[in-house]
């Protein structure tokens, strides 16, 4: 039997049609424009923990770097990097999308999940699954009332019939794809008390993560 190649055993019992997509290309605005995804929570970087959590349902995993420069994410040596126009979520996720399609043809889904997400669940994507039937392009990341729809699974071939998105300039936001999709919540309010999708947008929310993730070592 011929040896396995690094890859394949990188690979071997993960979901050979799920591809992650992290989106990194938004700009942390409000925290002093550092690069989000070098942010620390506990001692961890955003896209440390991000990746651990969706690491074993993908094999691979985009990241999305918006206008930022590649190298800037030097210590990502794990990812297939992909700039994008940095015209929002909508246009960097049809990017990924159209080179999914060209590129990783095996696959079936996206997961994506925004790097500011520190506490991303790792059951999502199977959690995820069972609720995406045949009649559903997407399953959206849902806190009660709240919609998360950076964090997501979506159905790679919702995107094919539709070549006149990447040239709709208007599609900034996910829910102007979700729009024209079938989509359903996947509410993790039923699962646990905390938010799994809070996100970083401010140094309130960094302190307030950080508390959090002290909270969780300790319990």
């Amino acid at each position: 039997m011929p040896a396995t190649t690094r890859q394949e055993q990188q690979t071997e019992g993960k979901q050979a049609d799920i591809l992650g997509v992290i989106l990194a290309g938004g700009n942390a605005t409000r925290l002093g424009q550092a690069l989000k995804s070098g942010i620390l929570v506990r001692g961890q970087s955003l896209l440390e923990r991000v990746e651990s959590a969706i690491r074993d349902d993908c094999t691979h995993i985009l990241l999305s770097v918006g206008k930022h420069q590649k190298n800037q994410f030097h210590s990502a040596p794990n990812f297939i990097a992909l700039s994008d126009s940095g015209n929002g979520p909508a246009a960097a996720l049809i990017e990924m999308a159209a080179f999914a399609l060209s590129e990783l043809p095996q696959t079936q889904f996206l997961l994506t999940v925004a790097v500011d997400t520190p506490f991303f669940p790792s059951d999502f994507a199977a959690r995820a699954r069972q609720i995406l039937t045949p009649q559903l392009d997407v399953v959206v990341a849902t806190f009660g009332d709240q919609v998360y729809p950076t964090n997501a699974l979506w159905r790679l071939s919702s995107f094919s019939p539709k070549t006149h998105e990447r040239r709709n300039p208007s599609h900034r936001a996910l829910f102007s794809l979700l729009d024209r999709r079938e989509w359903a919540r996947l509410d993790y309010s039923s699962l646990q008390s905390d938010n799994p999708f809070v996100n970083i947008n401010t140094p309130a929310d960094l302190i307030a993560c950080n508390r959090q993730a002290e909270l969780e070592a300790s319990s």
